[in-house]
């Protein structure tokens, strides 16, 4: 059984500030990681959606809704597969990672 802290998904906030969160699990040497946590910084400026520490990647993305756009729910994908995966992804991952960003901060 969760908790009711840990049951907390994003919530609307007036002014989205950075999330404490993307400064703390930010891994600089993963360009798949810093993708996710740059589009997730705009979407989060975009949409009023906060993502608290709490919060999982795939939980910010249901907490998003409608408002995710295919381009991040991919990045959102990508970005798990760079932090869970036994394997390195290989650099089309990266570049796939960098055009998704691109396409997410234009948006």
């Amino acid at each position: 059984s969760r908790t009711k802290e840990q049951a907390t998904e994003a919530l609307p906030t007036e002014a989205a500030p950075q999330t404490a969160m993307a400064e703390e699990h930010r891994s600089p040497g993963d360009p798949i990681v810093q993708a996710y946590w740059s589009a997730q910084e705009a979407m989060e400026r975009a949409t009023g959606v906060a993502m608290m520490p709490n919060t999982t990647l795939r939980g910010y993305l249901r907490a998003l809704g409608a408002r995710a756009t295919p381009h991040f729910a991919e990045l959102t994908s990508l970005a798990q597969l760079a932090l869970y995966s036994r394997s390195t992804p290989g650099p089309d991952v990266a570049a796939r990672a960098r055009e998704l960003l691109g396409i997410v901060m234009s948006g």
